[in-house]
């Protein structure tokens, strides 16, 4: 294997983070952990969620099976950053990172960003 590529990036105890495929949830991205690597049987990947729980009034956090290509890497964290209008950014909003396109550059690094999933 050349240079120091993982054949396995989503080896158990790896954070990661989950895109869900439910109204509501679409192009946002919670935080997880993985509980069992990628089944060969249903090419599904075994997660627990960070903030996410089980049901109504529950303190057990959701653990789910997922499509692999609702599952990232949790990206590095950048230092600086600037983003340009009309740029696709990932924005931390309502306890998870939603798409969104800024829409208006602010003061002091902030921006003004557009969730079309919502229309907020």
């Amino acid at each position: 294997m050349a240079g120091n590529v993982d054949a396995d990036p989503f080896k158990k105890g790896t954070q990661v983070e989950v895109s869900l495929d439910d109204d509501g949830f679409r192009r946002s991205w919670y935080t997880a952990t993985v509980v069992h690597p990628i089944s060969k049987k249903t090419h599904k990947i075994h997660l627990e969620f960070h903030i996410l729980t089980s049901g109504d009034n529950s303190a057990k956090l959701l653990r789910e099976a997922v499509g692999l290509i609702l599952v990232r890497l949790i990206p590095p964290r950048e230092v600086l950053w600037w983003f340009n209008v009309s740029e696709d950014v990932d924005a931390f909003h309502n306890d998870c990172w939603w798409e969104g396109i800024v829409i208006t550059a602010l003061d002091d690094s902030r921006y003004s960003v557009f969730f079309q999933s919502s229309r907020e």
